[in-house]
């Protein structure tokens, strides 16, 4: 709120109007606005560093790199694909029904005694890796996540569970042949989702949060 006379205020109207006036002066000057201008005024500025050429060639570039990167990316996806149709050809339906390792039933305690019992919590190895932004992973195989409403000890699953096991082979050629690669996936319709590389389901580190993930709902 403004008080007093209209003199005074005409005053203080004057007294803003200078302080304004010298802020923006050395705002003007802080930028480099006249070096600025004076780059923007080079011929060689717009004529020879940016034009439509130049930049036609810059573009051309940056699609053909991002079409090499696509290409490469899919030919490791296909890796994936290829190796799940021959373990799935291979399987055995009268196959020994075996344990998997289950993202949502692991633990980092080494246990006491080896063990057959596929209810209980299976060691995994897990360091600290920077390439996963630090987080715990195992590179010695891949574990699989099943959905809450899916029961993943069923002879169903386990069998799914055994023969995509063959995956780790492939998921491993593709890490090796590419050092950017991350996470690598295989989905089912039963919902079954193996994953490398292995890793703890966050859900297991905090027992009030509900699981809702299921890799059949994912917008892939």
């Amino acid at each position: 709120m403004i008080n007093g006379s209209f003199d005074d205020v005409k005053s203080n109207f004057d007294r803003w109007v200078i302080e304004l006036g010298k802020s923006f002066s050395e705002l003007h000057t802080i930028t480099g606005e006249p070096y600025l201008k004076s780059i923007y005024k080079t011929t060689n500025f717009g004529a020879q560093e940016i034009n439509e050429t130049i930049a036609t060639t810059y573009l051309d570039t940056a699609i053909k790199k991002l079409e090499n990167i696509v290409n490469e990316k899919t030919k490791l996806v296909e890796n994936i694909k290829v190796a799940a149709e021959e373990a799935f050809v291979k399987r055995a339906e009268n196959e020994p029904i075996g344990c998997y390792y289950r993202a949502k039933a692991l633990t980092i305690v080494p246990p006491l005694n080896e063990t057959d019992n596929c209810s209980i919590k299976f060691y995994i190895p897990l360091k600290q890796s920077p390439h996963y932004d630090n987080q715990y992973v195992c590179y010695n195989f891949s574990v699989a996540h099943v959905p809450t409403n899916v029961y993943d000890l069923s002879d169903k699953l386990k069998r799914i569970g055994n023969w995509t096991t063959e995956l780790d082979k492939v998921f491993k050629l593709n890490a090796e042949s590419d050092p950017t690669l991350k996470w690598q996936y295989f989905g089912s319709s039963t919902g079954f989702f193996r994953y490398y590389p292995g890793a703890m389901w966050d859900i297991q580190l905090d027992e009030y949060r509900l699981d809702f993930f299921d890799c059949r709902s994912q917008p892939w």
